[in-house]
Protein backbone atom coordinates (compact mmCIF):
# COMPACT_ATOMS: atom_id res chain seq x y z
CA UNK A 1 0.00 0.00 0.00
CA UNK A 2 0.90 3.26 -0.86
CA UNK A 3 -0.06 6.58 0.90
CA UNK A 4 -0.03 9.97 -1.25
CA UNK A 5 0.46 13.25 0.27
CA UNK A 6 -1.38 15.67 -1.94
CA UNK A 7 -1.21 19.30 -1.34
CA UNK A 8 -4.46 20.96 -2.43
CA UNK A 9 -6.14 24.51 -1.64
CA UNK A 10 -5.40 27.91 -1.59
CA UNK A 11 -1.58 28.46 -1.95
CA UNK A 12 0.36 31.09 -2.71
CA UNK A 13 -0.39 31.43 -6.84
CA UNK A 14 -3.64 30.04 -6.38
CA UNK A 15 -6.00 31.90 -4.05
CA UNK A 16 -2.76 33.93 -2.29
CA UNK A 17 -3.93 33.40 1.43
CA UNK A 18 -3.70 29.98 3.78
CA UNK A 19 -6.97 28.49 4.59
CA UNK A 20 -8.46 29.52 7.80
CA UNK A 21 -8.12 27.52 11.18
CA UNK A 22 -10.83 29.27 13.41
CA UNK A 23 -10.44 29.55 17.19
CA UNK A 24 -12.07 26.21 18.06
CA UNK A 25 -9.67 24.47 16.13
CA UNK A 26 -12.12 23.75 13.15
CA UNK A 27 -9.62 23.64 9.90
CA UNK A 28 -11.92 24.95 6.44
CA UNK A 29 -9.88 23.95 3.56
CA UNK A 30 -10.39 26.59 0.51
CA UNK A 31 -10.54 25.15 -2.90
CA UNK A 32 -8.88 27.07 -5.62
CA UNK A 33 -10.18 29.23 -7.64
CA UNK A 34 -10.97 28.68 -11.46
CA UNK A 35 -12.36 29.99 -14.51
CA UNK A 36 -13.56 26.82 -15.70
CA UNK A 37 -15.04 25.72 -12.87
CA UNK A 38 -18.98 24.46 -11.89
CA UNK A 39 -19.70 25.26 -8.67
CA UNK A 40 -19.10 29.23 -7.04
CA UNK A 41 -17.48 29.62 -4.12
CA UNK A 42 -21.07 30.73 -2.57
CA UNK A 43 -22.71 27.31 -3.38
CA UNK A 44 -20.77 25.85 -0.76
CA UNK A 45 -21.52 25.35 3.28
CA UNK A 46 -19.42 23.93 6.21
CA UNK A 47 -21.97 24.74 8.72
CA UNK A 48 -21.81 27.54 10.01
CA UNK A 49 -19.79 28.89 7.24
CA UNK A 50 -20.70 29.39 4.01
CA UNK A 51 -17.13 29.25 1.01
CA UNK A 52 -18.23 32.60 -0.46
CA UNK A 53 -18.81 34.38 2.89
CA UNK A 54 -15.17 33.28 3.98
CA UNK A 55 -13.35 33.61 0.77
CA UNK A 56 -14.83 37.18 0.20
CA UNK A 57 -13.51 38.21 3.31
CA UNK A 58 -9.94 36.86 4.20
CA UNK A 59 -9.08 37.60 0.05
CA UNK A 60 -10.54 41.50 0.95
CA UNK A 61 -12.80 40.89 -2.00
CA UNK A 62 -9.79 39.73 -4.33
CA UNK A 63 -12.52 36.47 -4.70
CA UNK A 64 -15.95 36.83 -4.89
CA UNK A 65 -19.09 34.29 -3.54
CA UNK A 66 -19.72 34.01 -7.13
CA UNK A 67 -16.12 33.05 -8.58
CA UNK A 68 -16.26 29.92 -9.70
CA UNK A 69 -13.80 27.48 -7.86
CA UNK A 70 -12.55 23.47 -8.90
CA UNK A 71 -14.04 22.08 -6.02
CA UNK A 72 -11.64 18.98 -6.06
CA UNK A 73 -11.29 16.57 -4.01
CA UNK A 74 -14.86 16.75 -3.04
CA UNK A 75 -14.81 15.03 0.30
CA UNK A 76 -17.81 16.52 2.69
CA UNK A 77 -21.09 15.04 1.66
CA UNK A 78 -23.08 18.03 3.50
CA UNK A 79 -21.22 20.58 1.51
CA UNK A 80 -23.54 20.24 -1.25
CA UNK A 81 -26.94 18.48 -2.06
CA UNK A 82 -25.80 15.53 -3.54
CA UNK A 83 -27.56 13.14 -5.58
CA UNK A 84 -28.00 9.17 -4.44
CA UNK A 85 -24.79 6.88 -4.43
CA UNK A 86 -22.31 9.92 -4.15
CA UNK A 87 -18.84 8.86 -3.06
CA UNK A 88 -15.81 10.99 -1.91
CA UNK A 89 -13.24 11.60 -5.14
CA UNK A 90 -10.90 13.39 -6.80
CA UNK A 91 -9.83 14.28 -10.39
CA UNK A 92 -6.40 14.45 -11.82
CA UNK A 93 -5.05 15.07 -15.08
CA UNK A 94 -1.82 15.56 -16.81
CA UNK A 95 1.62 15.83 -15.52
CA UNK A 96 -0.06 15.13 -12.00
CA UNK A 97 -1.58 12.08 -13.20
CA UNK A 98 1.22 10.70 -14.92
CA UNK A 99 3.44 11.10 -11.61
CA UNK A 100 0.45 9.27 -10.14
CA UNK A 101 0.31 6.34 -12.72
CA UNK A 102 4.34 6.33 -12.68
CA UNK A 103 4.35 5.46 -9.07
CA UNK A 104 1.84 2.88 -9.34
CA UNK A 105 -1.05 4.49 -7.73
CA UNK A 106 -3.75 1.93 -7.37
CA UNK A 107 -7.15 1.03 -5.78
CA UNK A 108 -5.93 0.75 -1.81
CA UNK A 109 -3.89 3.29 -1.73
CA UNK A 110 -4.87 6.33 0.26
CA UNK A 111 -4.90 10.06 -0.56
CA UNK A 112 -4.04 12.62 2.72
CA UNK A 113 -4.57 15.92 1.35
CA UNK A 114 -2.61 18.63 3.16
CA UNK A 115 -2.63 22.46 2.33
CA UNK A 116 -1.52 25.89 3.93
CA UNK A 117 -3.35 26.95 6.92
CA UNK A 118 -3.53 29.95 9.09
CA UNK A 119 -4.91 30.42 12.33
CA UNK A 120 -8.10 33.07 11.83
CA UNK A 121 -11.05 34.76 13.50
CA UNK A 122 -14.59 34.27 13.00
CA UNK A 123 -16.86 37.43 14.25
CA UNK A 124 -19.60 35.89 13.62
CA UNK A 125 -21.20 38.72 10.92
CA UNK A 126 -19.99 37.27 8.11
CA UNK A 127 -16.31 39.27 8.66
CA UNK A 128 -13.25 36.43 8.79
CA UNK A 129 -9.72 38.21 9.96
CA UNK A 130 -6.47 36.52 10.12
CA UNK A 131 -5.04 36.31 13.68
CA UNK A 132 -2.32 38.61 15.01
CA UNK A 133 0.86 36.34 15.32
CA UNK A 134 -0.65 32.99 13.16
CA UNK A 135 1.75 30.31 11.89
CA UNK A 136 1.69 29.22 8.34
CA UNK A 137 1.54 25.88 8.82
CA UNK A 138 1.23 22.47 6.49
CA UNK A 139 -1.69 20.48 7.56
CA UNK A 140 -3.45 17.21 6.83
CA UNK A 141 -7.36 18.41 6.66
CA UNK A 142 -9.11 15.01 4.63
CA UNK A 143 -8.07 11.26 3.27
CA UNK A 144 -9.77 9.23 0.58
CA UNK A 145 -8.72 5.80 0.00
CA UNK A 146 -8.68 4.29 -3.75
CA UNK A 147 -11.83 2.13 -4.55
CA UNK A 148 -12.03 2.85 -8.14
CA UNK A 149 -10.00 4.85 -10.35
CA UNK A 150 -12.25 6.22 -13.34
CA UNK A 151 -11.02 6.84 -16.78
CA UNK A 152 -12.72 10.02 -17.80
CA UNK A 153 -10.41 10.88 -20.72
CA UNK A 154 -11.37 13.87 -22.93
CA UNK A 155 -15.31 13.61 -22.88
CA UNK A 156 -16.84 13.55 -19.63
CA UNK A 157 -20.16 12.47 -20.52
CA UNK A 158 -19.83 8.40 -20.60
CA UNK A 159 -19.04 8.93 -16.76
CA UNK A 160 -21.84 11.10 -15.79
CA UNK A 161 -24.08 8.29 -17.60
CA UNK A 162 -22.57 5.57 -15.49
CA UNK A 163 -22.35 7.72 -12.64
CA UNK A 164 -24.58 10.49 -12.32
CA UNK A 165 -23.43 12.02 -9.18
CA UNK A 166 -20.56 13.17 -10.97
CA UNK A 167 -22.61 15.25 -13.60
CA UNK A 168 -21.01 18.48 -11.67
CA UNK A 169 -17.85 17.06 -10.99
CA UNK A 170 -14.61 19.84 -12.36
CA UNK A 171 -13.09 16.40 -14.09
CA UNK A 172 -16.36 16.01 -16.47
CA UNK A 173 -16.90 19.44 -17.42
CA UNK A 174 -15.02 22.52 -19.16
CA UNK A 175 -12.05 20.67 -21.61
CA UNK A 176 -9.53 17.98 -21.03
CA UNK A 177 -7.19 16.61 -22.09
CA UNK A 178 -6.71 12.58 -23.18
CA UNK A 179 -5.14 11.65 -19.34
CA UNK A 180 -7.89 12.90 -17.31
CA UNK A 181 -8.95 10.56 -14.32
CA UNK A 182 -10.95 10.27 -11.16
CA UNK A 183 -9.86 8.52 -8.39
CA UNK A 184 -13.61 7.67 -6.04
CA UNK A 185 -13.08 6.50 -2.29
CA UNK A 186 -14.05 3.13 -1.47
CA UNK A 187 -16.96 3.19 0.93
CA UNK A 188 -16.01 2.17 3.61
CA UNK A 189 -11.79 2.91 4.94
CA UNK A 190 -9.99 -0.78 4.87
CA UNK A 191 -6.70 -0.42 7.23
CA UNK A 192 -5.88 -2.50 9.71
CA UNK A 193 -6.01 1.00 12.07
CA UNK A 194 -7.36 0.45 16.29
CA UNK A 195 -10.74 2.15 17.14
CA UNK A 196 -12.71 4.42 15.32
CA UNK A 197 -10.78 4.30 12.84
CA UNK A 198 -12.54 1.24 11.61
CA UNK A 199 -15.81 2.38 11.01
CA UNK A 200 -14.69 5.73 9.05
CA UNK A 201 -15.69 6.16 5.89
CA UNK A 202 -13.83 5.97 2.27
CA UNK A 203 -13.18 9.32 2.22
CA UNK A 204 -13.74 12.06 4.46
CA UNK A 205 -12.35 15.63 6.14
CA UNK A 206 -10.71 16.16 9.55
CA UNK A 207 -13.29 18.72 11.08
CA UNK A 208 -10.12 20.06 13.57
CA UNK A 209 -6.61 20.51 13.44
CA UNK A 210 -4.39 17.65 15.44
CA UNK A 211 -0.86 17.79 16.31
CA UNK A 212 -0.70 13.95 14.68
CA UNK A 213 -1.95 15.95 11.43
CA UNK A 214 0.78 18.69 11.23
CA UNK A 215 3.77 18.21 9.05
CA UNK A 216 5.17 21.41 9.61
CA UNK A 217 7.98 21.38 12.53
CA UNK A 218 6.39 23.61 15.14
CA UNK A 219 7.36 27.13 16.14
CA UNK A 220 9.05 27.99 12.69
CA UNK A 221 8.14 30.58 9.61
CA UNK A 222 9.48 27.60 6.87
CA UNK A 223 6.16 25.77 6.38
CA UNK A 224 7.62 23.69 4.05
CA UNK A 225 9.76 21.72 6.83
CA UNK A 226 8.06 18.81 7.99
CA UNK A 227 8.36 16.61 10.67
CA UNK A 228 8.09 12.75 10.00
CA UNK A 229 8.87 9.56 11.44
CA UNK A 230 12.77 9.21 11.01
CA UNK A 231 11.83 5.44 9.00
CA UNK A 232 10.91 7.68 5.96
CA UNK A 233 14.49 9.06 5.64
CA UNK A 234 16.38 7.50 2.65
CA UNK A 235 19.43 6.56 5.20
CA UNK A 236 17.10 4.18 7.21
CA UNK A 237 16.27 2.36 3.65
CA UNK A 238 12.29 1.47 4.52
CA UNK A 239 10.79 4.29 2.46
CA UNK A 240 10.97 6.21 -0.33
CA UNK A 241 9.20 9.48 -0.73
CA UNK A 242 8.44 10.51 -4.54
CA UNK A 243 10.10 14.35 -5.20
CA UNK A 244 11.92 14.45 -1.93
CA UNK A 245 14.50 10.88 -2.38
CA UNK A 246 17.59 13.51 -2.30
CA UNK A 247 19.08 12.42 1.15
CA UNK A 248 20.53 16.42 1.22
CA UNK A 249 15.94 17.41 2.13
CA UNK A 250 16.31 15.20 4.90
CA UNK A 251 18.29 15.74 8.75
CA UNK A 252 18.16 14.94 12.19
CA UNK A 253 14.94 16.14 14.10
CA UNK A 254 14.57 15.54 18.10
CA UNK A 255 15.49 11.92 18.31
CA UNK A 256 12.69 11.34 19.37
CA UNK A 257 11.84 8.84 16.40
CA UNK A 258 11.41 12.35 13.70
CA UNK A 259 13.02 13.64 11.07
CA UNK A 260 12.71 16.72 9.43
CA UNK A 261 12.55 17.25 5.62
CA UNK A 262 12.50 20.20 3.57
CA UNK A 263 9.79 19.23 1.25
CA UNK A 264 9.94 19.74 -2.51
CA UNK A 265 8.30 22.51 -4.09
CA UNK A 266 7.40 21.43 -6.68
CA UNK A 267 4.83 18.14 -7.64
CA UNK A 268 0.98 18.13 -6.77
CA UNK A 269 1.45 13.95 -4.90
CA UNK A 270 4.36 12.90 -3.04
CA UNK A 271 3.72 9.09 -3.39
CA UNK A 272 5.21 7.16 0.10
CA UNK A 273 6.15 4.22 -0.43
CA UNK A 274 7.39 2.05 2.93
CA UNK A 275 8.82 -1.74 3.45
CA UNK A 276 7.51 -1.89 6.88
CA UNK A 277 4.10 -2.32 7.14
CA UNK A 278 4.04 -1.56 10.90
CA UNK A 279 5.71 1.68 10.54
CA UNK A 280 3.28 2.73 7.72
CA UNK A 281 0.21 2.10 9.97
CA UNK A 282 1.48 3.26 13.33
CA UNK A 283 2.12 6.75 11.42
CA UNK A 284 -1.46 6.16 9.61
CA UNK A 285 -3.23 5.82 13.17
CA UNK A 286 -1.72 8.71 14.90
CA UNK A 287 -2.97 10.57 12.12
CA UNK A 288 -6.70 9.00 11.81
CA UNK A 289 -6.41 9.40 15.80
CA UNK A 290 -9.92 11.76 16.61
Amino acid sequence: MKVILSRKGFDSKNGGVPSPIFPDGTLFSLPIPSSRGSRCFGDVDYRPHNLGRVVESLTNGKHQSVSSTHFDPDLSEKALPRQPGWRPSLGQAGIALTHLHNQNVEVGDVFLFYGWFREADWRGNGEYKYANGGINRHIIFGWLQVGEILVVGSDGGAAVVSKPWLEKHPHVVGEWGKRNEIYIAKEILDLPLAGSARTLAGGGTFDKVALSRILTQPSQSNRSLWVLPSGFSPEHGQARLSYNENPARWSKGDHHGKVLLDSAKIGQEFVLTVSEDKLMMDWLSGIFTF
